[in-house]
């Protein structure tokens, strides 16, 4: 009785089976552990970076839609205004006012997609204090005409206040559309960054991952082999 562990042990050298110690286990088990928390940690912090990435990005085009649209009603503005002037019929009148209420609404947008940058803010306070000179004299031309007084308003017209506003309305707008495009494509190549930065620690954290269940997958391919043929070389024996 008492030699079977002994012979056991023997048979255990002879096939190369050696027990891990149990620290080897314990640092496999705390390996695994810090691979999944990291993982997950990079996992959240990829889908947060992402995402402000992408509201960034959002934002800018939003603001250079809005810059755009703010142009092209001040033109129909304009436009309806100087139809009136012309024909006096009050059907021009409508989509004129109807434009002015959209400006509104389209400045109080830009003001608050443009509060990021102080560049862009002060440049906003121009704009809304031209748009709002601009409004200013489309309104009395549209009053003298109203009034019948059109050869008064065709004068205001000649003393070129509504085109210098309009040229400096026009600049500013530019001016702006140009910085948010510029940062429009800052923004995307710190997107772009992020991405293969994500990539790559994605791939290396897998990599880990695959390195290490690979070699605890060996560890016991390689023990449990080695027990089946201890096992059969022990039967063999028996008979």
């Amino acid at each position: 009785m008492s030699d079977a562990p002994s012979v056991h042990d023997n048979s255990l050298d002879k096939f190369g089976i050696n027990k891990l110690p149990n620290y080897v286990w314990v640092m496999v088990l705390a390996a695994a552990i810090t691979f999944f928390a990291v993982s997950a940690v990079l996992a959240y912090r990829s889908v947060d970076v992402i995402t402000k990435n992408n509201v960034t990005i959002n934002n800018t085009l939003q603001a250079i839609n809005l810059i755009k649209d703010l142009n092209r009603e001040l033109a129909a503005a304009e436009s309806s205004q100087r139809g009136y002037l012309l024909t006096e019929d009050s059907e021009y009148l409508q989509p004129y006012h109807q434009t002015l209420a959209v400006v509104d609404d389209l400045l109080d947008r830009l003001r608050d997609a443009t509060a990021y940058s102080p560049k862009q803010k002060e440049r906003f306070g121009l704009l809304h204090s031209y748009i709002t000179q601009k409004i200013g004299e489309m309104q009395r031309i549209v009053a003298l005409t109203n009034r019948e007084e059109v050869r008064a308003a065709v004068r205001q017209i000649k003393t070129d206040e509504g085109l210098a506003l309009m040229r400096a309305i026009s600049l500013l707008i530019e001016e702006m559309e140009q910085d948010e495009f510029v940062l429009l494509e800052a923004n995307k190549q710190v997107a772009a960054e992020n991405r293969s930065f994500i990539l790559i620690a994605f791939l290396l954290a897998n990599g880990v991952g695959l390195t290490l269940s690979l070699g605890v997958f060996f560890i016991w391919y390689r023990n449990s082999t080695r027990f089946a043929e201890l096992n059969t070389a022990l039967s063999q024996a028996n008979t």
